[in-house]
């Protein structure tokens, strides 16, 4: 567990995006059992493989990292908190020299300290002004300007916005829902479940990692209910649910209705229900590891409406399983993906040879047999990553600073999806959260 980085830093608005302007970040770490026995060069070079051996050994030697070695652990473990802002000048520890650094292997209790010059990418603006707001009169209650759904002792439920990461990453810290809640009201929010970056919608959060784990228990036991909004391509097939309205008086009631009856009734409402393996392709792993293994998916969806000046239609959809970007492959592999999405819409994928694989091999350990053709498309799939992304790095940039890699601004398309979270209720009711419709559903 990393403790909390110590660090002053600067919000940029600009172009609609939300930007962070690069600064110094301080932390400290209890090193991973899977360091254990290796060099501090030998780990950065396996663990960070933006940055060359030579780059991370001159980081080492300006000191950017370093290792604290407990003099006695067994005193330590007892009576120190490594979070502690001056640990690094405690007597209990040996801070390792450059020399010592390259020669010596990380050992239990040792801790790492890292100072970097952050350049983190940008993410969406989603307001004007990143008010918070506790005020019973106010007609939405806000927290950095995003909607409150609920708050009590225990739970956040808010309205997430699209194009903000919910998690630290190795790219993002600041620019994360996460340290930007603990930034405004100090408190570590544990979310109960992912939504991807560039999703929208309903999302809950335990105050602590108790509760947080109690409301996980329930959906790894498949308690909770998911209802999302999809905007697609083309008319899905069967009756839409809001055609049955014939005035806008009797749109919203129907429309409320329907909201609380979504796929409790298939004689009135067609469900049409996908069951596809899903897998993942992960090109920062090698063959075989980044060619995941395929895993049984289901998805119900309802025809909501249709939009004919645009051909494309508002879909409900409902998850029975919790696999990465379910919804998005599913309705790709059904000839509806999600209008615009920058991997599995045909009109607009980055990687369309990995679309392609995507659609064409439901299940490829069942269709790929020969070792050879699997590692062989493999190879075409990591090459077409490779040469999407050497077009779209001709314009970045290197930090004067700190020589470090500054990556242009992504487009604000590849930001924001047409999905968006819109109910969470558990099978006995003591959860029932619910967003209201997104926008673009009209």
């Amino acid at each position: 567990m990393s403790s909390p980085a110590t660090s002053s830093f600067e919000v940029i608005f600009h172009n609609g995006l939300r930007k962070i302007k690069p600064y110094y970040d301080s932390r400290k770490t209890f090193v991973k059992g899977r360091w254990f026995g290796k060099t501090l060069l030998q780990i950065l070079t396996d663990e960070f493989k933006y940055n060359t051996k030579e780059q991370h050994l001159e980081s080492i030697k300006k000191g950017n990292f370093t290792l604290l070695r407990p003099k006695n652990k067994d005193y330590i473990t007892k009576t120190t908190n490594y979070k502690s802002s001056g640990i690094e000048n405690d007597p209990s520890y040996e801070k390792l020299g450059f020399e010592q650094l390259l020669a010596t292997t990380v050992e239990n209790k040792d801790i790492l300290l890292s100072v970097l010059h952050k350049h983190e990418p940008p993410i969406l603006q989603w307001c004007r002004e990143e008010l918070t707001t506790n005020n019973e009169h106010d007609q939405k209650k806000l927290i950095c300007g995003i909607e409150v759904v609920y708050e009590d002792e225990e739970i956040l439920v808010i309205n997430k916005p699209s194009g903000i990461p919910i998690h630290p990453t190795s790219n993002f810290y600041q620019n994360t829902l996460v340290q930007l809640l603990y930034n405004e009201v100090g408190i570590e929010f544990c979310p109960c479940y992912r939504l991807d970056k560039i999703t929208s919608g309903l999302l809950i959060l335990g105050k602590n990692g108790k509760i947080a784990n109690k409301i996980q228990q329930r959906i790894r036991a498949r308690n909770m209910n998911k209802i999302y909004f999809a905007r697609v391509r083309g008319r899905f097939p069967g009756k839409p649910l809001i055609e049955m309205a014939h005035n806008n008086a009797e749109k919203k009631e129907i429309q409320d209705d329907i909201f609380n009856k979504l796929f409790m009734d298939e004689k009135t409402f067609d469900i049409i229900k996908k069951t596809t393996p899903i897998y993942s392709i992960d090109p920062k792993k090698q063959y075989p590891a980044g060619l995941g293994v395929p895993k049984n998916a289901e998805t119900w969806f309802q025809f909501y409406k249709y939009l004919p000046e645009q051909n494309q239609s508002i879909v409900i959809c409902k998850p029975l399983t919790g696999r990465t970007h379910q919804i998005r492959i599913h309705l790709s592999r059904i000839g509806h993906p999600i209008v615009g999405d920058p991997f599995y819409d045909p009109v607009t994928a980055t990687y369309p040879k990995r679309l392609n694989f995507f659609l064409n091999h439901e299940d490829w350990t069942k269709d790929l047999i020969l070792e050879e053709g699997r590692k062989q498309i493999f190879e075409e799939l990591m090459q077409e990553f490779k040469d999407v992304q050497e077009i779209r790095g001709k314009e970045d940039k290197y930090c004067e600073e700190c020589g470090g890699l500054i990556m242009c601004d992504p487009p604000k398309r590849e930001l924001s999806l047409y999905l968006h979270a819109f109910k969470y209720y558990s099978d006995d009711g003591l959860y029932n959260y619910q967003t209201s419709p997104p926008e673009w559903i009209d």
